[in-house]
């Protein structure tokens, strides 16, 4: 990272409430016709996107017309997951995943397909299959069936979704899932053998959280995260990038140096980086909406700063666009002690431009620019 953006950011390793940006613009030019951030991405060769959940749009038009406008890249929030694509045994339900294509395509946008690997979201007969022995040709049926069914139209998929748990006790630093604990390690070389033989275009991910901040834990992560990417290449699997979730949260302790320390060794290895989840919990954060707002952006902004400041960062989606859909606002990670919602994402409920979008246009505009990729939207 250049020396002088490192020492403008790591002022703002704590919280980050107490600098100011611009107030938010409304996203707009001079003529008021709307430009969305996906335009603005664009225009330093990054991909800029959010999760959606296709009911939140169908009873939504003004939300899906924001999408339209703000995102490149859409990410299914359960469509593509197990949960949502095998109701039982030897049935395949691609309704939801066929439609959210469908939106993309007339809209020209990209979808980033999530996931194929996953110890959550799985419905009742899997765990039951994997007990009775039948885990690798489920898990290969799965991945050959679905990256198959969208080759050449779904270009990056989440391949293997939170890997690594060195505080469980395995010496190799992996999560002991019912995959793993059914086939051993090597059940990630089948998901991305299997993923890049099904659809060899395809850019393939490991994705993963809890990477970004300067804890102990965390860095035990970062540290397990690159001695799986190493054994992986090592052994051929055909792994592109590293996706980092980013559910950022204000309070923790934020370093800049770390984070760009570790995405330059991610990068030294060959591989791309994508922030794929972001969204910025403020539930340390007292005050009035416009103090928590600004909070927030601030927090984003060194975040921000920071991982673009690296070529291999190709791509930055927020897991929901608006302060209505968050997932936040229906789990324990989201109360805040006044029992107020969060707002950790940057349209409002309104669908007003927060100080959120803000930071992330800014972020956009002053990265280092860089070719986009076959795989990106136009």
């Amino acid at each position: 990272m250049r020396a002088q953006r490192i020492g403008r950011r790591a002022v703002l390793s704590g919280l980050g409430a107490g600098l100011v940006l611009a107030s938010p613009g409304n996203g707009t030019t001079a003529g008021s016709k709307p430009i969305g951030l996906r335009a603005i991405a664009a225009s330093r060769g990054l991909a800029y996107g959010a999760a959606l959940g296709l009911r939140s749009v169908d009873e939504d038009q003004a939300l899906a017309d924001a999408y339209t406008r703000e995102c490149a890249v859409l990410v299914p929030e359960g469509d593509a997951k197990w949960a949502g694509l095998r109701p039982a045994a030897g049935v395949f339900r691609f309704d939801g995943l066929d439609r959210l294509l469908g939106i993309a395509d007339r809209h020209g946008q990209s979808v980033r397909g999530h996931t194929l690997l996953w110890h959550e979201a799985l419905p009742a007969w899997v765990p039951e299959a994997l007990r009775a022995g039948q885990g690798y040709d489920i898990l290969s049926d799965h991945i050959f069936t679905v990256v198959g069914r969208y080759r050449g139209r779904i270009p990056v998929w989440d391949v293997v979704n939170e890997a690594v748990a060195p505080d469980e006790g395995r010496e190799d630093g992996l999560r002991p899932t019912p995959w793993l604990r059914a086939l051993g390690p090597r059940c990630l070389d089948l998901a991305f053998k299997a993923a890049r033989a099904a659809d060899p275009g395809a850019v393939l991910m490991l994705n993963d959280h809890d990477l970004e901040y300067a804890s102990p834990l965390q860095d035990r992560r970062r540290r397990a995260v690159l001695r799986l990417l190493e054994t992986l290449l090592a052994r051929g699997v055909p792994v592109d990038g590293l996706g980092l979730q980013s559910h950022l949260r204000i309070g923790r302790p934020f370093d800049p140096r770390i984070l760009h320390r570790f995405i330059g060794e991610v990068a030294g290895l060959g591989l791309m980086v994508m922030i794929t989840e972001l969204d910025v919990g403020d539930a340390a954060v007292t005050g009035d909406i416009p103090t928590r707002d600004q909070a927030v952006a601030d927090h984003a902004s060194a975040f921000l700063d920071t991982v673009l400041d690296h070529a291999c960062v190709k791509a930055v989606t927020c897991w929901g666009l608006s302060d209505r859909q968050s997932w936040l606002h229906h789990h324990p990670a989201g109360w805040r002690p006044d029992g107020q919602p969060m707002r950790p994402l940057p349209l409002d409920v309104e669908l007003r431009p927060k100080p959120l979008w803000q930071a992330l246009a800014d972020a956009f505009r002053n990265a280092p620019k860089r070719s986009s990729a076959a795989w990106m939207p136009g």
